[in-house]
């Protein structure tokens, strides 16, 4: 046998073991599919595309390169190299949507991609690396913390009790999120929520907000978000809105906070996307449930200091974790099953069991709750004079993508409950949908994150406009 034909042959071996991993690989595949949608229907099947390519792809895939071992050498080397080679491509483009840093890989990414395309420079750096590097050139930055975090702890352990924070870290440069190209910084308040300093100390406030990111002002610069440019029209205008934040957290937020302040309106935002979301997994903090009867507090204005101190605790223990642990199973999963590919390719056709039945839920329990906490929250402003609006902001980037999420389908029973309880509404769904161009409210056009600071603009002008007066506020 010549040096060429020894060559060839071990060239064919491998592309044999090549094409046998192929198989392998795709009867795996094939399996995994039918074990979560089959056998234990752990998840369902959106579009009858999802059975072509979850089913029927994976075993054709293994039957045609079964079928291969039987090709001359020459086409079995050609046909391994290409396998190894497309492979090599497909996971590696997966990883590089994975790369770059940041705590929602995908969205920041693909964000990244068209800042480029638009000539900006996007920073890609996690929150925790921009955190790093603003303390290495002596300036005392903390990442942003939110209630969410401890949700399923039932909060932080504090003098051997148990205390939920509602805030951030007090007075400090909190870094929140980037969208836009550059991150988004604000130096917390005495609570450590998002407002100027000495806000607290006002005579009265005139206007308070509840809500979520989009409330809190992620991710835009802090004189930019609808709540920075209310106060421009309302001074003592403050913000107590959290990301992460659902219905229970922001009664919480309410209960704790407005009563010794008095103030004389109360926005609650309410985002359609996710709130009803949130509120299924608040209402297992039995702390957070404690807020529906009335009287109840945890006294946190008065504790802030020990609040603060262990929410840096927290960090140091979240920062050195993050750096231990570059990659989880869990994302290790999800690289192989190419998720995020799949996401970006819209070749998602499945949803989780366990989120249809939660959505179902929602028609009934949840919604219960919901009303009973908007009921509350009503009540605790009446009680002191205030008057409670409930603010509608429309998760416009998934309608206009044609993804109707669950909370839309939830529009009008929630409009119902606000209705029943005869608290005014101020929906900005109708002021978004008559925009010609409504992408041009999301950063890059992309809607999937926040609204930029166009949208942020409307969102103010429209709350502006159904606030009574600035001389009935008490402003001159």
């Amino acid at each position: 046998m010549t040096k060429e034909e020894q060559f060839l042959a071990k060239a064919a071996e491998l592309a044999d073991i090549v094409l046998a991993g192929g198989i392998v690989g795709s009867v795996v595949t094939s399996l995994y599919f039918f074990y979560y949608y089959g056998w234990t229907a752990q998840r369902q099947f959106s579009s009858p595309m999802g059975v072509v390519l979850y089913y029927v792809v994976p075993a054709g895939l293994a039957g045609l390169l079964f079928c291969s071992l039987k090709l001359r050498p020459t086409y079995r080397i050609n046909l391994a190299i290409f396998c190894f080679s497309l492979a090599t491509s497909v996971y590696a483009i997966e990883l590089f949507t994975r790369g770059g840093g940041s705590d929602n890989p995908l969205r920041n990414e693909a964000a990244a991609s068209l800042a480029k395309k638009s000539g900006v420079h996007f920073d890609r750096r996690t929150p925790l690396e921009v955190v790093g590097d603003l303390q290495k050139s002596g300036v005392d930055a903390v990442p942003a913390v939110v209630p969410e975090n401890f949700l399923g702890d039932n909060g932080l352990d504090i003098d051997g009790s148990r205390v939920m924070p509602l805030g951030g870290i007090a007075k400090k440069l909190t870094v929140l999120c980037n969208e836009s190209g550059e991150y988004v910084t604000y130096r917390s308040d005495e609570h450590g929520f998002h407002n100027p300093t000495g806000i607290w100390n006002a005579r009265q406030i005139e206007v308070a907000a509840i809500g979520d990111s989009f409330t809190h002002g992620s991710c835009v610069p802090s004189d930019k978000n609808f709540v920075a440019l209310i106060r421009q029209h309302h001074p003592a205008t403050l913000n107590l809105a959290m990301a992460g934040s659902g219905p229970l957290v922001e009664l919480a937020a309410l209960s704790e906070y407005l009563p010794p302040l008095a103030a004389k309106i109360v926005l609650w935002f309410y985002f359609e996307d996710n709130d009803l979301w949130d509120l299924e997994g608040e209402k297992t903090n039995p702390l957070l449930m404690r807020y529906l009867k009335s009287g109840f507090k945890q006294d946190l204005i008065t504790q802030q200091k020990k609040i603060d101190q262990a929410l840096m605790d927290y960090v140091a223990r979240e920062t050195a974790r993050s750096k231990k642990l570059n990659m989880d199973l869990a994302e290790f999963l999800d690289v192989v099953k190419l998720h995020m590919l799949r996401q970006k390719l819209g070749l998602v056709y499945g949803i989780e069991t366990r989120d249809l039945e939660r959505a179902a839920d929602l028609k009934g329990p949840t919604m219960n709750l919901f009303r009973d906490i908007l009921s509350r929250a009503n009540e605790r402003v009446s009680a002191w004079g205030g008057r409670f609006y409930f603010v509608y902001l429309p998760a416009a980037g998934r309608r206009y993508a044609n993804l109707i999420g669950i909370g839309e389908k939830q529009r009008a029973q929630v409009l119902t409950i606000v209705s029943s309880l005869d608290i005014p509404v101020i929906d900005l769904l109708p002021v978004f949908q008559a925009q010609n161009d409504v992408l041009s409210l999301y950063p890059f056009r992309w809607p999937v994150g926040h609204y930029n600071e166009k949208g942020h603009q409307l969102v103010a002008e429209e709350v502006l406009k159904a606030l009574p007066p600035d001389q009935a506020l008490g402003n001159k």
